[in-house]
């Protein structure tokens, strides 16, 4: 009995190494994405990883039973479907998009999940390599600081806007995006500022300083 189960082990034991490889390599990636606080860290990213070369393990099992069927056609719905997924990790801030690097590494962990399922072990380890290299050393390119929405009503926009622009970025606020609300239920014109925060005690006082610019009825700012 003992050696039908050590043999049993030996003949699966591929399976046992692609699959902790598989969950590895999607949790190194994920672990960098957890320390920023991403919407998918390390058990979402190692999930998918597993779940992809799982797929690719199977289609090799039902190609053994039947050497009709073709095992590309379960990684190709792999691919495709990973998108759903990818689609929950990018969120609307403000005015302004968050999560497609996050929704990128989920499409390339599935791949790398779906190499290693292959048996394709030195793209996959690779691949892994240069993601979390891209996302780590080439991380000083992503600006730093925290995003508040400030919504300031004024009378009209005239010089209204350009001085309120003047004033937050001398105030040290980095204006990331500005739109405008059209609102029929009030009097006054909302303007909504999108700006990066780099120092929490700009924000002391802040919305009385901007009430002192002349036109400005009301202020708003995101806690």
């Amino acid at each position: 009995m003992l050696n039908l189960i050590l043999d049993y082990i030996l003949n699966n034991l591929y399976i046992f190494i692609r699959l902790i490889i598989a969950a590895i390599l999607g949790g190194i990636i994920g672990l960098e994405r957890e320390k920023l606080n991403r919407p998918a860290g390390v058990r979402t990213h190692m999930i998918v990883c597993l779940g992809s070369c799982l797929i690719m393990l199977l289609g090799e099992y039902m190609h053994r039973i039947d050497n009709t069927i073709d095992i590309t056609r379960l990684g190709a719905q792999v691919v495709s479907g990973i998108g759903f997924l990818g689609a929950g990790a990018i969120l609307k801030d403000g005015f302004s998009v968050r999560g497609l690097t996050t929704a990128a590494t989920l499409w390339a962990v599935a791949c790398v999940g779906l190499a290693i399922g292959g048996g394709f072990y030195f793209a996959g380890i690779l691949t892994t390599i240069i993601v979390y290299s891209s996302l780590h050393f080439l991380g000083f390119t992503t600006k730093k600081g925290i995003r508040k929405n400030i919504s300031v009503f004024v009378e009209s926009l005239d010089n209204t806007i350009n001085n309120l622009q003047d004033f937050l970025v001398d105030n040290g606020l980095e204006i990331v995006d500005i739109g405008l609300v059209d609102n029929i239920k009030s009097d006054f014109i909302e303007i909504k500022f999108v700006v990066l925060v780099r120092n929490i005690k700009i924000l002391t006082d802040l919305e009385n300083k901007i009430l002192s610019i002349e036109g400005v009825k009301s202020v708003h700012i995101e806690k």
